[in-house]
């Protein structure tokens, strides 16, 4: 972002970098903003700045880069679902490597259109099942029903 402050000439010599973020802590994602400068502003740059941060911030800045690429800014509709969002990174956080590996299939499979889709989702991973062994739903299915149904009523692999 700091591409795009133009308030002070002297402010912007000095400014490296302004990156907004989120951060987990204790379970809560927190918003913040990590600035660098080439050197100490002095007290009037800092107002300057402050002020140009807060207008940015009042603007609904809330761009951010997922670690799981199916879950996109496009997802995320305003800052009223942080507490959605904050459930959905505690569901994350919870999951053993197998369980994040279904999880990111399973939004692939789905293509929620929102972060709540993506929390029903995370709220429900025991009902999906991942399958190493086939490419297609309609592959799937014939080995989910060869493994769960009855061998006496359907052929098991390599059967007639």
């Amino acid at each position: 972002m700091a591409q795009f402050f133009h308030d002070d000439a002297g402010v912007k010599a000095k400014l490296v970098s302004a990156v907004w973020n989120v951060e987990g802590y204790r379970g809560q994602l927190y918003g913040k903003i990590e600035c660098r400068f080439k050197e100490q502003l002095t007290e009037a740059e800092e107002e300057i700045f402050r002020k140009w941060i807060s207008g940015q911030c009042s603007d609904g800045y809330y761009g951010f880069e997922s670690a799981i690429p199916q879950i996109t800014s496009e997802m995320f509709g305003d800052m009223l679902e942080f507490d959605t969002l904050n459930k959905l990174a505690a569901h994350i956080a919870e999951m053993s490597d197998m369980e994040q590996v279904t999880f990111k299939a399973t939004l692939t499979a789905e293509k929620p259109q929102g972060i709540r889709e993506a929390l029903d989702i995370a709220e429900h991973l025991q009902e999906y099942e991942l399958s190493y062994y086939t490419n297609a739903p309609a592959a799937f299915f014939k080995n989910y029903l060869q493994h769960y149904s009855p061998s006496s009523t359907l052929p098991r692999r390599g059967q007639k």
